[in-house]
């Protein structure tokens, strides 16, 4: 998702963004969620590239989050852009 354009903040630092031109589509294999590696609630505002989200029923996060926690991606970026399977 860094790649796709997800921006991402620690504290005390500026809000940092890696995007890679090089690639047009992108795929997200259970991505972290909100409130995890410096990802909040905007990171994906900026993704304007394609990208497709897999996740399952049971992959709960790293402290314990809920599988539904790994499509905070999905939700949160700019309509029409991804797809969840």
């Amino acid at each position: 998702m860094l790649l796709a354009g997800a921006s991402i903040q620690f504290p005390d630092q500026k809000l940092m963004s890696f995007p890679d031109p090089r690639a047009s589509v992108f795929l997200g294999i259970s991505p972290q969620g909100v409130g995890s590696y410096g990802l909040h609630q905007q990171s994906w505002e900026q993704i304007n590239s394609p990208f497709l989200i897999i996740s399952g029923t049971q992959d709960v996060g790293v402290d314990g989050q809920h599988p539904s926690w790994r499509l905070d991606p999905f939700f949160t970026c700019p309509l029409g852009i991804s797809i969840v399977h």
